[in-house]
């Protein structure tokens, strides 16, 4: 693939800057989720199903985010 023009990388890295900062608060909210289960807060089969999208979100965001910097 060619080189990038500076304005198509400059919104490639804030994309990625932006995907980074998404990924902090699912991560967080995930965690959060877990911890509730942990301290017996509420059941696993309550939370599971929003866990299990939680982390599929989580892994494809992190797919485009590594695809995009293999890109730049």
């Amino acid at each position: 693939m060619g080189k990038s023009s500076p304005q198509r990388r400059r919104a490639r890295e804030d994309r990625v800057a932006g995907l980074d900062q998404e990924l902090v608060g699912l991560r967080a909210r995930l965690g959060r989720l877990i911890e509730a289960i942990e301290t017996g807060k509420v059941d696993l089969g309550d939370l599971g199903p929003r866990i299990r999208e939680l982390r599929k979100t989580v892994s494809a965001l992190e797919e485009m985010r590594d695809t995009m910097l293999e890109e730049m």
